[in-house]
């Protein structure tokens, strides 16, 4: 209910499992939206967040950023959303906020939150195009605009569409100038909808998102293109780059993906093949154990975890049984090329240049 379920992705690379939705669907209706394949389409707001937060107060411990949301845009309903941030504020709990729409109404309640947030911004390109969303791309950049001053703001470069997303680069970082990080996250996509996205950029190849999945990506060598140019970028804005569910680490500042490190605010995460990629970094070779160990002394992982409510461990444990199994399956290899596993232990693959 309050959790993401454990997927490849999800128990591999993402740092945050806590979802607080708002809403039961979303209106927006962005053709590349991953978040159609999940949600129940039915009407309404999600009071069960109430829930979420009373449960959450009572945890006297450093807690996982809630990410708001992973299903819907948070800001739909500007009064129901300040409803709800005034209850985060109230018991100083820290979040995420991922969104693509400006609405007056929540400024100043986003401005309180300067302690306790990191705003994610998505935008997949500088320019309109209308057979992809509706959402003015204009309303985003001038809420990053208004809200630099008061909030870490991190632009969600997601999704990552080959012949639009990658079209004057240069111009969409003069937009973003403001932005403490970019979060690069490229399109997947069904088989059957390859044909439509092929229109906007026909020479670039695409592969598959895991083994057994109905999903495409664009291929490695055009992620590490893209990547190459984008960090180039980043260093002459002097924005820091992570990405999304890419497993490109080498690409990333020392930070973690979803941008927490921007908090004023104790919190804790979880571990991921991100951790063991820094840590290799440093040892060059490491048992699975060893790394485990290592995690269970920094994040919410091992034996730190039973001094939380089993409620709020539970999940957590399942998302680390499931990382231990990734690491000895062919899987790791779709997850991220960058670390490989010889005779129980880690090492870096020789795949790429340490930036």
């Amino acid at each position: 209910m309050f959790f993401l379920g454990e997927t490849a992705h999800i128990s591999g690379l993402c740092h945050s499992i806590v979802r607080g939705e708002l809403y039961n669907t979303c209106p927006l209706s962005c053709r590349y939206c991953y978040a159609k394949w999940y949600r129940e389409e039915k009407e309404g707001e999600n009071k069960k967040i109430f829930k979420l937060i009373n449960l959450l107060k009572d945890i006297d411990l450093p807690i996982t950023p809630v990410r708001f949301s992973t299903l819907s845009d948070p800001l739909l309903k500007p009064r129901f959303f300040n409803k709800v941030i005034k209850l985060i504020l109230k018991y100083e709990i820290p979040i995420i906020i991922n969104t693509k729409l400006y609405r007056r109404e929540v400024i100043g309640t986003l401005k309180e939150l300067s302690d306790l947030c990191v705003l994610q911004v998505s935008i997949p390109s500088l320019t309109q195009v209308e057979e992809l969303e509706k959402v003015p791309v204009e309303d985003r950049f001038k809420l990053i605009e208004e809200l630099s001053d008061y909030l870490p703001i991190a632009v969600r470069l997601q999704p990552f569409i080959p012949g639009i997303s990658d079209k004057e680069l240069e111009n969409f970082f003069k937009r973003i100038e403001l932005a403490n990080l970019l979060i690069v996250e490229f399109l997947r996509v069904p088989e059957e909808e390859l044909s439509f996205y092929k229109k906007f950029e026909p020479s670039v190849s695409w592969e598959k998102y895991l083994p057994k999945a109905n999903l495409l990506t664009p291929s490695l060598s055009y992620k590490i293109k893209i990547l190459t140019k984008v960090r180039e970028l980043c260093n002459d804005y002097e924005i820091k780059l992570t990405t999304c569910k890419e497993g490109l680490f080498n690409f990333h500042d020392n930070i973690d993906c979803c941008g927490f490190e921007f908090l004023k605010v104790p919190y804790k995460r979880r571990a991921t093949l991100y951790d063991a990629y820094a840590l290799l970094k440093e040892k060059k070779r490491v048992e699975i154990e060893e790394f485990f160990k290592y995690c269970e002394k920094r994040f919410l992982s091992g034996k730190t975890l039973e001094e939380y409510p089993k409620w709020y461990a539970k999940p957590f444990i399942k998302h680390e049984k499931r990382l231990r199994k990734l690491l000895m399956s062919e899987v790791l290899n779709y997850l991220t090329p960058l670390i490989k596993v010889e005779n129980s232990h880690l090492t870096l693959s020789s795949f790429s240049p340490i930036f």
